[in-house]
Parts: C-alpha cells; sequence; structure tokens
C-alpha cells in the first residue's frame, strides 16, 4: 500500500491538469493556473515519495511523465491560446469559452509550441540517465509555472508591466516561444530534487529560495513572474561546464 504513494501522487498531477483543461473550458484561466501549480506540487512530492520510500520504477517513471505532457504541456499551450486569443480586448479573467476555429495561424502556432516541445523535452528525459544536480533543458513543469505565474502575478499582482504582457500578443508569442524552445535547448538546468556536495552544492537552492524570498517582499505577488526566470539565471551560473 505504501509504495503505491508515489504513483497516487502522479495521478493527482494528471487529475489536476484534467482539472486545468476543465477550468479553461468554462473560461477560468485564474483556476486553470492555481491547477498548474498545484500539480507542481503533486509532481514533486510523487519523485521525493518515490525516493524516500524505495518505490521508484520504470511504470512510474512513463506514468509521471504522461501526467507531465497533460499538466505541464497541453494545460500552458491552451493558457497561451486563450490569452492570445483575449489580448485584443483586453484580459478578462471569467469569459465564455473561445470556439474552437476562430483565431489567426500564430495563434495555433504559439499555442501548440508547449506541448510539441513538452512532448519532446520529457521523451528526452526518459531515454538517458537521470542526473543529480542538474537537467538538461529548462524542466516542464518550470516551464509551464512560467506561464500560470504570469496569470497569476497579472491578476493578483497589479503590476503595469504584467499587464502589457498579458494583453499584447506580440509579447505573449515571445513569452511562449523563449520558454518552450528553454525546454529543448541542451542547457544545463539546476535539479531541485537533489543536490550533492553538502552545504557548498546546496548554495543554488539558497540562493534560489532568499531571492524568491526578497522579490516577494519587494514586489508582493507579482513576484511570481520572476521565479523561473531567477532559477533560469541561476542555472546559468552554477550549472555552467556541467557535462548533460
Amino acid at each position: 500500500m505504501v509504495k503505491s504513494i508515489p504513483n497516487t501522487l502522479t495521478l493527482i498531477n494528471l487529475s489536476l491538469g484534467f482539472l486545468a483543461v476543465t477550468a479553461l473550458f468554462r473560461g477560468d484561466i485564474v483556476t486553470a493556473a492555481w491547477m498548474v501549480a498545484a500539480a507542481m506540487a503533486a509532481d514533486f512530492l510523487d519523485g521525493f515519495a518515490a525516493r524516500v520510500l524505495k518505490a521508484e520504477s520504470e511504470t512510474g517513471r512513463q506514468m509521471d511523465s504522461l501526467a507531465d505532457i497533460v499538466s505541464f504541456g497541453l494545460v500552458p499551450g491552451l493558457m497561451i491560446y486563450y490569452l492570445k486569443m483575449n489580448a485584443a480586448s483586453g484580459i478578462a479573467w471569467h469569459v465564455e469559452p473561445v470556439g474552437i476555429n476562430y483565431g489567426g495561424i500564430n495563434v495555433y502556432i504559439f499555442s501548440m509550441l508547449f506541448p510539441v516541445c513538452a512532448a519532446i523535452r520529457l521523451a528526452r528525459f526518459n531515454s538517458v540517465p537521470q542526473k543529480s544536480t542538474h537537467f538538461s533543458g529548462l524542466p516542464s513543469p518550470a516551464a509551464a509555472f512560467m506561464i500560470a505565474s504570469v496569470v497569476l502575478a497579472a491578476r493578483y499582482g497589479y503590476s503595469d508591466f504584467i499587464m502589457m504582457v498579458v494583453s499584447n500578443p506580440v509579447a505573449l508569442s515571445l513569452l511562449s516561444l523563449i520558454t518552450a524552445l528553454l525546454m529543448v535547448t541542451p542547457v544545463n538546468m539546476l535539479s531541485l530534487k537533489g543536490v550533492s556536495g553538502g552545504i557548498r552544492g546546496s548554495i543554488p537552492l539558497f540562493l534560489l529560495a532568499a531571492i524568491t524570498i526578497l522579490l516577494f517582499i519587494l514586489l508582493g505577488y507579482a513576484f511570481a513572474a520572476l521565479i523561473v526566470p531567477a532559477y533560469v539565471v541561476i542555472s546559468l551560473i552554477f550549472c555552467r561546464g556541467k557535462e548533460g
């Protein structure tokens, strides 16, 4: 029974992704963003539980990636679609769902980037030995949270810059393009699942935590949109030169 805990958490991750999709069908992008954040927590906990309980398995690994493609591939792609469809008239947090055949081709292209790049990222991750201190490419949960955090920052942070991003089609396209490509770019990224090297090896994590707290103090809820960029910068500094 205890050994089933990791897979149960993985299924919770998948279920939260499904709930995010249904929220988007209702025109509720804020709830979808919160579901992505909750799915991230479940995704972290399933790996943590598997290591602690010594319940790691190939089945669990494959299930994890299948859940991630929904929660961190499909959902952020649909969120980009939602934002771009509503950007011209100004972002609305609760609107009627848009028609499936409505929107220019660029809307679909930049929305599809997320599930496509997430699928490539996850397939590569499953085909190579896992690293304990770094990933190759931006993890799909972090990429998905980049989109979700922008939504949450715009909704609760009252930042003119963030509001400009979510209401500007060009800015949304760049956000989608850069974030999606980071998933498939062979750049080393810090792994939050375990850092070796004692206190010295944990410095990047302590630094990221300190920056996150400082940003929250200075910017309030708008800080959320800067967590992933801070993670990327710290990764580029501390993971530079490591073998991928």
